[in-house]
């Protein structure tokens, strides 16, 4: 089973072959946006691989179309259609971590309001 770590958390996790990285990522407690819920249509997972480039699948045409040559020279793959092939460190830039947002359940949650002077 290959284990992939999740830079900058350091966070490692294991899951059987042929696993695209988005599967690691949420396995491993790790938020990566995908808007599109991982039908490779938005883009918004980008991943850079860190270790071996043939611990990953090949791009396939769908990444192609959203990841230019550059960025795919770069190392920058999506998370959605990368599979992890062997052990591999893969990071997850600023853009593409996707942070948890809280829903206001009640007003009674907020501050009281600030008097305003006229």
């Amino acid at each position: 089973m290959p284990i992939v770590r999740f830079l900058p958390w350091g966070k490692k996790i294991d899951l059987p072959d042929s696993n695209p990285v988005i599967e690691y990522a949420r396995a491993a407690g790790v938020q990566i946006e995908s808007t599109c819920g991982g039908k490779r249509k938005c883009g918004k997972c980008k991943i850079i691989i860190k270790g071996d480039h043939e611990s990953i699948s090949p791009p396939e045409e769908a990444e192609k179309k959203l990841l230019d040559r550059r960025l795919l020279g770069e190392g920058y793959r999506l998370a959605c259609a990368a599979h992890v092939l062997k052990d591999t460190t893969i990071l997850v830039p600023r853009e593409s971590r996707s942070s948890t947002q809280v829903i206001l359940a009640s007003a009674r949650d907020l501050p009281p309001p600030h008097a305003v002077r006229a």
